[in-house]
């Protein structure tokens, strides 16, 4: 039986991993990108933490069960976004996501909470 698969996040640009951007993701690592409207809201200011994360809840939970099988398959993901480390970001709740519905799947490779 394989290990879990280990879950970080970082910035585009800065190290090597899976685009999970709406502007800039591409094949099944697109599904989890988050929508335009979404991005461009929080950045205006316009949606809370809390309403950007129950959307986006709305989008992990529509993600087709082989792309979450493909992401498993790996011994190590990298989720990448342009948010800088420290900062609010979808990978953040990809990773949060993953482990809480598939705990002997994925484990979380993150040195903190927010890195």
């Amino acid at each position: 039986m394989k290990d879990m698969t280990t879950l970080t996040r970082g910035q585009i640009g800065r190290t090597q991993g899976l685009n999970t951007t709406v502007k800039s993701a591409t094949g099944p690592w697109r599904a989890f990108a988050p929508t335009w409207d979404m991005v461009m809201e929080w950045k205006k200011g316009a949606l809370s933490q809390e309403a950007y994360t129950a959307q986006y809840q709305a989008i992990l939970q529509e993600i087709p069960s082989p792309i979450w099988d493909e992401l498993a398959a790996l011994d190590q993901a990298t989720l990448l976004c342009y948010c800088q480390d420290g900062w609010f970001c979808h990978t953040h709740l990809i990773i949060e996501y993953a482990i809480a519905q598939w705990p002997d799947r994925f484990q979380d490779g993150r040195s903190g909470t927010t890195d």
